[in-house]
């Protein structure tokens, strides 16, 4: 594992289990973390580079809009009870509910997340077709969902619990005790040595961020599955 700004590199053989790389068109990397570590934050300053990025959890947003398959399967499964006037999905009450309750979550997901890897991978053939580059995907339940095992190699970000508190009530209004309950659901994931290469830490201000940024995106250009982009210099950085 990669920790930027540390100089430690390396990762023990078989910490992992990834299927075979050819199943992308193009380099794929997993971008996850825990809430309000600046997962986004990241992803935005690689998209500047270069990297198309995929947001995971805005593809399950648009797979729950009225009329698609997901939408109907989520109101069989919970009732009517989850939807807002007009008949779209309460995402809110929706979350109180499988947040409560671990089948209810298990079925959820077993709803949306192979809807959201078929769009992902929909998606990814599109760009390769279009624009081939880097690919970001970024997802908070990257290691629940066990797409980290789909992906080329996996990026972590991590940030001080009290910094993340101090984001989460500043910049989404979150109450302190709302914070620290996703925090504590989140717990099991915070060691990701199990699955990452890259751990980058985020405890420091937005230049620090764009200096380990910039040093990540060479990593991701030099990466084996990198050579996939052939001769289109999709994989240099832009602005660089």
């Amino acid at each position: 594992m990669d920790r930027t700004g540390t100089g430690q590199t390396g990762r023990s053989a078989g910490t992992r289990c990834v299927k075979s790389p050819a199943t992308w068109p193009l380099p794929v990397f997993g971008l996850t973390g825990c809430i309000g570590s600046g997962k986004s934050t990241l992803a935005r300053k690689l998209a500047l580079m270069g990297a198309g990025v995929i947001d995971a959890d805005r593809t399950g947003h648009r797979l729950l809009s009225r009329g698609r398959p997901c939408h109907r399967l989520v109101v069989k499964r919970f009732g009517t009870g989850v939807l807002l006037k007009g008949g779209r999905i309460d995402r809110s009450a929706l979350a109180r509910v499988v947040f409560e309750d671990v089948q209810a979550r298990r079925d959820l997901e077993a709803i949306l997340h192979p809807a959201i890897m078929a769009a992902v991978l929909r998606r990814v053939r599109r760009m390769a077709r279009v624009s081939p580059c880097i690919v970001i995907l970024e997802a908070a339940l990257l290691v629940q969902s066990g797409w980290h095992a789909l992906v080329d190699d996996v990026i972590w970000v991590e940030a001080r619990e009290e910094l993340v508190l101090e984001r989460l009530r500043n910049g989404r209004g979150m109450a302190t005790s709302a914070a620290l309950s996703r925090l504590k659901a989140q717990a099991s994931r915070r060691d990701p040595s199990g699955f990452a290469r890259w751990v980058v830490d985020n405890d420091g201000s937005l230049r620090d961020l764009d200096r380990k940024a910039t040093w990540l995106w060479s990593e991701l250009s030099g990466h084996p599955a990198s050579r996939r982009l052939g001769g289109t210099g999709a994989g240099r950085p832009r602005g660089l």
